[in-house]
């Protein structure tokens, strides 16, 4: 997991996170669909990369869409405004 900043870089690094790594399939935090679009296709250079720097080696890379958390103070229900 310490391999993933290394193997993608500072810009996405920035943007990811590195979650969890069991048998042989490391997990990885993205922010949106687009961004586990896009870095599925750099997959197979991201695992060249970290099995490089790594003794137990990566056979997969999942991208998992993280989970949207709601802004500070804002409420679950809508707020319906009459006469406005």
């Amino acid at each position: 997991m310490l391999a993933w900043p290394v193997a993608c870089g500072r810009a996405v690094a920035a943007r990811t996170t590195a979650r969890e790594f069991t048998d042989g399939v490391l997990q990885v935090e993205v922010p949106d669909a687009g961004w586990k679009k896009e870095l599925q296709a750099l997959a197979p250079q991201y695992i060249s990369v970290i099995n490089r720097y790594t003794r137990e080696k990566v056979r997969r890379v999942e991208f998992l869409v993280a989970a949207k958390k709601p802004a500070a103070g804002c409420k679950s229900t809508p707020v319906i405004r009459r006469g406005a």
